[in-house]
């Protein structure tokens, strides 16, 4: 799992995040890609977080948000990339 939250972290947060800076404002890039990091999550983990299961996709969003938000603030993946992993062991 440590493994796909690098990965994902560098794509969504890193890539993603910062080539739709450059055509968004912040708040909506961080809303952009909150929901984009939701959304994977319900495609490719329908049972953990697909509309059977409301709680946990809330839970993606406002992850997302959390993340995109320190991303934005602090330039930097590596934060959030620790944070997800604390999540991912509290959560999953």
């Amino acid at each position: 799992m440590a493994a796909s939250v690098l990965w994902q972290n560098h794509l969504t947060f890193g890539l993603l995040q910062h080539h739709l800076r450059a055509v968004l404002n912040g708040p909506a890039t961080v809303l952009v890609v909150a929901a984009l990091f939701a959304l994977g999550h319900m495609l490719f983990l329908p049972d953990r977080f697909g509309t059977g299961n409301p709680l946990a996709l809330l839970a993606m969003v406002a992850l997302g948000a959390v993340l995109a938000a320190l991303r934005e603030r602090t330039g930097s993946v590596h934060l959030g990339i620790a944070l997800q992993l604390a999540f991912y062991l509290v959560a999953a």
